[in-house]
This record gives structure tokens, sequence and C-alpha cells, in this order.
């Protein structure tokens, strides 16, 4: 049974609800860790001095980890951050911080009509964003001798591994390349490395990761 692809977005984007006169202004914006989040929160609060609460929730990680957060901003609680983050953990969308900026517009709306207006603020903003498949890639180290280095470098280079990387590359006793990979392509690069040198270069993982 082949897993379920996660994703993540490429870009920031916005969405407006108006309820009684109470605007709900979300925003969806990529992140790929807390800190992320925390800097991006400071900037909305700068942003919106006269705006009554930001709201948020996020999840980062996805393949490897998932780390989840979220806060009401002084709206009762679970009426905000917790439909925000219930809508993000009924999507397939990791690597993302749901922001919902609300201005008061002089009604209340009571506890069900917050859920609702939070709900529908992250709903909608969700449904507008431009996302692409979470890949795991995996960071690997070799070891090869020069008369070897060419040879390793089209391998890398070709048609069949286009989309491996070379992310560094050293000169000394023998040349040592940092590449990075779709984790999937890393049992064929291992295979096509011991045909190029007859058996004497293997692959070192050095970290998981998701791109």
């Amino acid at each position: 049974m082949s897993t379920p692809h996660l994703y993540r977005p490429t870009a920031s984007t916005l969405f407006e609800y108006l309820d009684r006169k109470s605007r709900f202004i979300a925003s969806a914006h990529p992140v790929e860790s807390s800190t992320e989040v925390k800097g991006i929160l400071q900037n909305l609060r700068q942003q919106n001095p006269r705006a009554a609460h930001v709201v948020y929730a996020f999840r980062v990680g996805g393949l490897t980890r998932d780390e989840f957060g979220m806060s009401d901003d002084g709206e009762p609680k679970g009426t905000a951050g917790r439909p925000v983050l219930e809508v993000l953990r009924g999507s397939s969308i990791t690597n993302v911080l749901l922001s919902v900026v609300r201005y008061f517009g002089g009604t209340k709306l009571g506890t069900g009509g917050l859920v609702r207006a939070y709900t529908v603020a992250a709903q909608g903003v969700l449904e507008q964003l431009s996302v692409e498949v979470l890949e795991s890639r995996t960071s690997v180290l070799l070891e090869c001798p020069y008369e070897l280095h060419q040879s390793i470098r089209r391998l890398c280079d070709g048609y069949a591994f286009q989309d491996v990387r070379i992310d560094s590359e050293s000169f000394g006793s023998v040349v040592r390349l940092e590449l990075n990979m779709r984790t999937e392509l890393v049992p064929a690069l291992e295979a096509a490395l011991r045909d190029v040198s007859r058996g004497t270069i293997e692959l070192d993982a050095l970290r998981g990761s998701s791109e």
C-alpha cells in the first residue's frame, strides 16, 4: 500500500471572511520550524496593532516528525486556535503556519459563532493555497579516487539520477562529495556506484530530511 502524500505550501496566501462586521483575515505561510513561526507572528502583530486577536495553528515536519502548536490569543478557550488546528490536521499539508487576525466588529459572536468563523477562515485560506509534494531526502557522503571523480560526476548529473544534488566537494588524498537526493534513489545510486567503481565505493548516510 502506498503512503499518502504530504504537501507543503510554495507561497503565502490570504483569505478574508466577514461575520457581523468582524473581519477574519486568514493567512498561510510556509515554515520549516517553530522558530520561524515566532518571527512571522511577531510581524503580523506589528502589522496589525489594532487587531483584537492574532490566532494561529502550525504544523512542521511530517515525514520524519510532526510538531503542532496553536493559540487562542485571548479568545474563549477552544473557540479559535483549536478550530484552526483541526482544519490543519484534517488536511495533508505540513510546514505551514495558519494565522487568523480578527478585527472586532462590535457584535459578540458567541462560542458557536467563533468556532464557525475561525473554521471558515482557515478552510478558505487552505483552499487557495498553492502546494507541492513533500519529499523525503537523504544526504550521503562518498569518497573516491581522482581517476573516478569525473565518472561519478557524470553519473550524478545523468538522466537516471537527475534529482541528485552535489552539495559540496573537497579535495585531499581522495575526493569527498556530499550528495543530496530523494531517499528512494539511494539504493539505485549505490548499485550504479558499485558498477562504476567495481565495488570499491559505498555511500555513508549523513542525515535525512523533508523537502
